[in-house]
């Protein structure tokens, strides 16, 4: 749901060459709630522009930085479940066969 939610499906105002179109739902909730300006650009955000890129932008809103994280968190969190599924397929799968067809 985390990944949904971070998606940028809503249009927006024009905005100028370079920046990711849309925005999300996370994003438009989170700084809403969260409008908070620290003094300095000091939370690490990630788009998915910037991901292809491997370039980390600073950001200095509280809430653009949850907009931002949502999605991550929950790529996070998929990509542990998918690799806790193999491995616990594997160990189920060698728990059942002979000790001669056991993978790994």
């Amino acid at each position: 749901m985390a990944i949904l939610c971070g998606q940028n499906w809503i249009p927006t105002r024009a905005k100028p060459n370079g920046v990711t179109k849309g925005t999300s739902v996370a994003s438009l909730v989170s700084r809403k709630l969260l409008n908070y300006d620290l003094k300095r650009k000091i939370l690490p955000t990630l788009t998915n522009a910037s991901v292809k890129k491997l370039k980390v932008m600073m950001v200095r809103n509280v809430g653009t930085f949850v907009g931002r994280t949502v999605p991550v968190v929950g790529w996070a969190i998929v990509s542990h479940d998918v690799v806790m599924i193999g491995i616990n397929s594997v160990q189920h799968y060698n728990r059942l066969v002979k000790r001669e067809d056991r993978v790994f």
